[in-house]
Protein backbone atom coordinates (compact mmCIF):
# COMPACT_ATOMS: atom_id res chain seq x y z
CA UNK A 1 0.00 0.00 0.00
CA UNK A 2 1.20 3.43 -1.01
CA UNK A 3 1.89 6.08 1.77
CA UNK A 4 1.24 9.53 1.48
CA UNK A 5 3.83 11.83 1.20
CA UNK A 6 4.36 15.60 0.70
CA UNK A 7 3.75 15.57 -3.06
CA UNK A 8 0.38 13.84 -2.35
CA UNK A 9 -0.72 16.10 -0.25
CA UNK A 10 0.55 19.07 -2.78
CA UNK A 11 -1.37 17.15 -5.37
CA UNK A 12 -4.93 17.12 -2.95
CA UNK A 13 -4.31 20.61 -2.13
CA UNK A 14 -4.16 21.50 -5.65
CA UNK A 15 -7.39 19.46 -7.02
CA UNK A 16 -9.05 21.33 -3.97
CA UNK A 17 -8.28 24.83 -4.90
CA UNK A 18 -9.17 23.93 -8.37
CA UNK A 19 -12.28 22.65 -6.92
CA UNK A 20 -13.23 26.28 -5.42
CA UNK A 21 -12.31 28.59 -8.41
CA UNK A 22 -14.48 26.01 -10.41
CA UNK A 23 -17.50 26.73 -7.56
CA UNK A 24 -16.23 30.30 -7.52
CA UNK A 25 -16.41 30.70 -11.38
CA UNK A 26 -19.66 28.70 -11.53
CA UNK A 27 -21.39 31.06 -8.77
CA UNK A 28 -20.41 34.01 -11.05
CA UNK A 29 -21.43 32.80 -14.07
CA UNK A 30 -25.08 31.85 -12.43
CA UNK A 31 -25.45 35.51 -10.97
CA UNK A 32 -24.76 37.09 -14.19
CA UNK A 33 -27.19 34.84 -16.18
CA UNK A 34 -29.54 36.08 -13.43
CA UNK A 35 -28.84 39.34 -14.07
CA UNK A 36 -29.39 38.82 -17.80
CA UNK A 37 -32.18 37.17 -17.93
CA UNK A 38 -35.14 39.69 -18.75
CA UNK A 39 -33.70 42.73 -17.91
CA UNK A 40 -30.85 44.94 -18.17
CA UNK A 41 -27.79 45.49 -15.75
CA UNK A 42 -28.64 48.37 -13.16
CA UNK A 43 -26.78 51.65 -13.74
CA UNK A 44 -26.09 50.89 -17.31
CA UNK A 45 -28.15 52.09 -20.70
CA UNK A 46 -27.44 48.47 -22.67
CA UNK A 47 -26.56 45.19 -21.16
CA UNK A 48 -23.42 43.47 -22.99
CA UNK A 49 -24.34 39.97 -21.14
CA UNK A 50 -24.36 37.02 -23.13
CA UNK A 51 -28.40 36.28 -23.73
CA UNK A 52 -28.75 33.58 -20.61
CA UNK A 53 -28.54 29.46 -21.45
CA UNK A 54 -31.40 26.89 -21.54
CA UNK A 55 -32.91 26.38 -18.17
CA UNK A 56 -31.90 22.89 -18.54
CA UNK A 57 -28.42 24.00 -18.44
CA UNK A 58 -28.15 26.51 -15.87
CA UNK A 59 -30.08 23.68 -13.45
CA UNK A 60 -27.35 20.95 -14.28
CA UNK A 61 -24.87 23.76 -13.92
CA UNK A 62 -26.69 24.70 -10.24
CA UNK A 63 -26.49 20.89 -9.34
CA UNK A 64 -22.62 20.59 -10.31
CA UNK A 65 -21.19 23.63 -8.94
CA UNK A 66 -23.41 24.15 -5.97
CA UNK A 67 -20.99 25.33 -3.52
CA UNK A 68 -23.64 26.50 -1.04
CA UNK A 69 -23.08 23.37 1.05
CA UNK A 70 -19.27 23.78 1.43
CA UNK A 71 -19.49 27.41 2.82
CA UNK A 72 -20.14 27.75 7.02
CA UNK A 73 -23.74 28.16 7.94
CA UNK A 74 -24.00 31.54 9.94
CA UNK A 75 -26.67 31.59 12.80
CA UNK A 76 -27.99 35.55 12.86
CA UNK A 77 -28.66 36.99 15.74
CA UNK A 78 -31.35 35.60 18.55
CA UNK A 79 -34.57 37.39 18.07
CA UNK A 80 -34.96 39.85 21.28
CA UNK A 81 -36.51 38.74 24.26
CA UNK A 82 -39.69 40.39 25.58
CA UNK A 83 -38.64 42.88 28.54
CA UNK A 84 -41.95 43.51 30.12
CA UNK A 85 -45.31 41.90 29.68
CA UNK A 86 -47.38 44.45 27.14
CA UNK A 87 -51.26 44.22 26.77
CA UNK A 88 -51.16 42.70 23.51
CA UNK A 89 -49.19 39.57 24.28
CA UNK A 90 -50.76 39.14 27.84
CA UNK A 91 -54.49 38.43 26.01
CA UNK A 92 -52.27 35.39 24.40
CA UNK A 93 -50.92 33.61 27.75
CA UNK A 94 -52.80 30.30 28.82
CA UNK A 95 -50.25 29.09 30.88
CA UNK A 96 -47.62 30.43 34.22
CA UNK A 97 -45.07 28.51 35.07
CA UNK A 98 -42.83 29.15 38.52
CA UNK A 99 -39.94 26.59 38.86
CA UNK A 100 -37.16 27.06 41.88
CA UNK A 101 -35.06 25.02 43.43
CA UNK A 102 -37.30 21.74 45.27
CA UNK A 103 -40.65 23.05 43.61
CA UNK A 104 -42.06 24.20 40.78
CA UNK A 105 -45.95 25.18 39.78
CA UNK A 106 -47.81 25.26 36.80
CA UNK A 107 -50.94 27.30 35.97
CA UNK A 108 -52.82 26.57 32.90
CA UNK A 109 -55.83 28.34 31.47
CA UNK A 110 -58.47 26.05 30.48
CA UNK A 111 -62.18 25.80 29.07
CA UNK A 112 -62.92 26.06 33.24
CA UNK A 113 -60.94 28.89 34.05
CA UNK A 114 -57.12 28.88 35.46
CA UNK A 115 -55.79 25.76 37.59
CA UNK A 116 -52.98 23.94 38.52
CA UNK A 117 -52.67 20.03 37.34
CA UNK A 118 -51.80 17.28 39.08
CA UNK A 119 -52.95 15.10 42.20
CA UNK A 120 -52.39 18.37 44.29
CA UNK A 121 -54.02 20.71 41.90
CA UNK A 122 -56.58 23.14 42.35
CA UNK A 123 -58.66 25.25 40.71
CA UNK A 124 -57.19 28.94 40.44
CA UNK A 125 -59.31 31.95 41.03
CA UNK A 126 -58.95 34.33 37.95
CA UNK A 127 -58.24 37.22 40.00
CA UNK A 128 -55.25 35.35 41.71
CA UNK A 129 -53.83 34.25 37.99
CA UNK A 130 -54.64 38.24 36.68
CA UNK A 131 -52.52 39.95 39.63
CA UNK A 132 -49.29 37.82 39.12
CA UNK A 133 -50.17 39.19 35.55
CA UNK A 134 -50.90 42.64 37.05
CA UNK A 135 -47.00 42.50 38.60
CA UNK A 136 -45.25 41.48 35.69
CA UNK A 137 -47.21 44.00 33.64
CA UNK A 138 -45.77 46.78 35.69
CA UNK A 139 -42.38 46.35 35.99
CA UNK A 140 -39.51 48.50 35.33
CA UNK A 141 -37.12 46.06 33.64
CA UNK A 142 -34.02 47.57 33.80
CA UNK A 143 -30.67 46.82 31.66
CA UNK A 144 -27.60 45.92 34.11
CA UNK A 145 -24.06 44.84 33.74
CA UNK A 146 -24.47 42.53 36.68
CA UNK A 147 -25.71 38.58 36.18
CA UNK A 148 -27.34 36.92 38.51
CA UNK A 149 -25.04 35.37 41.58
CA UNK A 150 -27.34 32.82 42.60
CA UNK A 151 -30.46 31.50 41.03
CA UNK A 152 -33.61 31.97 42.46
CA UNK A 153 -36.48 30.64 40.18
CA UNK A 154 -37.60 30.71 36.46
CA UNK A 155 -40.66 33.01 35.77
CA UNK A 156 -42.36 31.99 31.92
CA UNK A 157 -45.59 32.82 30.56
CA UNK A 158 -46.73 30.38 27.26
CA UNK A 159 -48.80 30.54 24.70
CA UNK A 160 -49.53 26.66 24.06
CA UNK A 161 -45.79 25.92 23.31
CA UNK A 162 -44.52 29.55 22.47
CA UNK A 163 -42.68 31.20 25.45
CA UNK A 164 -44.23 34.69 25.72
CA UNK A 165 -41.95 36.25 28.36
CA UNK A 166 -39.15 34.49 30.43
CA UNK A 167 -37.06 35.74 32.94
CA UNK A 168 -34.34 33.60 34.87
CA UNK A 169 -34.26 35.27 38.29
CA UNK A 170 -31.63 35.47 40.92
CA UNK A 171 -30.83 36.85 44.31
CA UNK A 172 -29.00 40.22 44.52
CA UNK A 173 -27.50 42.52 47.23
CA UNK A 174 -30.05 44.77 48.94
CA UNK A 175 -33.26 42.91 47.67
CA UNK A 176 -32.19 43.67 43.78
CA UNK A 177 -33.86 41.18 41.58
CA UNK A 178 -31.34 40.83 38.80
CA UNK A 179 -32.48 38.53 35.69
CA UNK A 180 -31.39 36.93 32.70
CA UNK A 181 -33.51 36.81 29.57
CA UNK A 182 -33.69 34.00 27.00
CA UNK A 183 -31.08 35.78 24.46
CA UNK A 184 -28.69 35.78 27.30
CA UNK A 185 -29.07 40.06 28.39
CA UNK A 186 -29.01 40.90 31.61
CA UNK A 187 -31.57 43.20 33.63
CA UNK A 188 -32.81 44.39 36.87
CA UNK A 189 -36.25 43.97 37.46
CA UNK A 190 -38.08 46.93 39.70
CA UNK A 191 -41.39 46.05 41.38
CA UNK A 192 -41.33 42.12 41.59
CA UNK A 193 -43.46 40.55 44.12
CA UNK A 194 -42.35 37.20 44.89
CA UNK A 195 -45.25 36.25 46.27
CA UNK A 196 -47.66 36.88 43.51
CA UNK A 197 -45.50 34.70 41.41
CA UNK A 198 -44.71 31.61 43.72
CA UNK A 199 -43.37 27.87 42.80
CA UNK A 200 -45.22 26.88 45.98
CA UNK A 201 -48.66 25.31 44.93
CA UNK A 202 -50.51 25.62 47.84
CA UNK A 203 -49.90 29.72 47.09
CA UNK A 204 -52.17 29.67 44.21
CA UNK A 205 -54.65 27.29 45.62
CA UNK A 206 -56.84 28.85 47.98
CA UNK A 207 -58.32 26.23 50.13
CA UNK A 208 -55.12 24.54 50.75
CA UNK A 209 -53.51 27.31 52.27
Amino acid sequence: MASWRPPHLQALLALAVVGLAACKQAGAEQQLAGAADGSEALGSPSSNAPPPPPAAAVSAGHEQHDCRSHLPQRLGPPPPSATKLSASVRTRVNALQVLAHGSAVIVRKGPDGWAVGGPAGCAVPSHRVQRALDNLSSLKVVESSEPPQQHDRQIILLDESDVLLQYDVGVGAGGADPARLPDGSVVQLRGLDRGLLSSHPNDWCPAKR
